[in-house]
């Protein structure tokens, strides 16, 4: 027990970031396990994960991802309140066992988690009724190992996807409006539900364009900074990625040249 505390107290000192590439890190939000926790009665009180996609990329936490230690003499108990309907524990960190019961003993989801700081993993389960449970970690082996998981709402992940135009090479007439297509809504490379937080236009020449804005089929219609031809901090739109997006430019001279869309997302890990 005492060198659990000591290696705990070491772990609080180190802070670590959540960052793009599939991997649900402690945060300076996080929360750690404290002791004593070993029994279901000593259970920790924890916040259900209610991350939203405007959440990730400006690294918006609360209290939602929880890191501690284990091995298997020592079961870690934590009690949270879940919303009736689909619910995630996701994991990550080194292997552990986990189960979920109801206050009853009842179990929801019993698993083992095998992949090793390799991503956030998910598992599915569903909650029948709003109440509190009961989340149990145990290590798989006598050493002390460290763990990291999130139950309740998925949690997010962020990616990017680079379109070339429909329309492949564009000729432009000065003081003209030209138009591309960029249509992903069956592109099997972005994940379901997959929110653009970032927009970026590649392939202009930076000094000859005027305007350049890009559209989408739900009616939103983004300016991008000129010169840059870039526009961030677009999550609260909630604009899907799967979309046919269109791009309008307006060029000052006479130019050719081959728009390619950038969009970087971020996605629930629900799979």
């Amino acid at each position: 027990m005492r060198r659990k505390i000591l290696m705990m107290m070491a772990a609080f000192a180190i802070m670590i970031c959540l960052v793009g590439g599939d991997s649900i890190t402690a945060h300076a939000g996080s929360i750690n396990e404290t002791e004593p926790n070993n029994t279901k009665l000593e259970a920790q009180l924890i916040k259900a994960n209610n991350q939203k996609p405007s959440d990730l990329p400006s690294e918006i936490f609360s209290e939602q991802v929880i890191k501690g230690t284990t091995s298997n003499e020592d079961q870690d108990w934590f009690k949270v309140f879940l919303t009736a309907g689909i619910n995630y524990m996701s994991c990550n960190g080194d292997p552990y066992n986990f189960s979920i019961e109801n206050e009853s003993g009842s179990y929801y989801l019993q698993n083992k988690y095998w992949h090793s700081k390799q991503g956030i993993t998910p598992y599915k389960l569903t909650v029948p009724e709003s109440g509190y449970y009961y989340v149990k970690i145990t290590g798989m082996t006598s050493s002390t190992s460290s763990y990291l998981f999130a139950i309740g709402g998925p949690t997010y992940d962020l990616g990017k996807i680079e379109v070339s135009s429909q329309e492949g090479s564009i000729t432009m007439r000065s003081g003209r409006t030209q138009t591309a297509n960029f249509n992903i809504t069956n592109n099997n490379n972005l994940p379901e539900r997959a929110i653009v937080y970032f927009i970026r236009m590649d392939g202009l020449k930076t000094t000859s364009a005027k305007n350049v804005s890009v559209s989408n089929s739900q009616g939103n219609s983004i300016s991008l900074q000129q010169y840059v031809w870039q526009k961030n901090g677009l999550a609260t739109l909630n604009m899907e990625a799967r979309d046919n997006w269109r791009a309008t430019f307006t060029y000052h001279k006479d130019t050719t040249f081959t728009p390619t869309l950038v969009l970087r997302y971020v996605y629930p890990v629900i799979e």
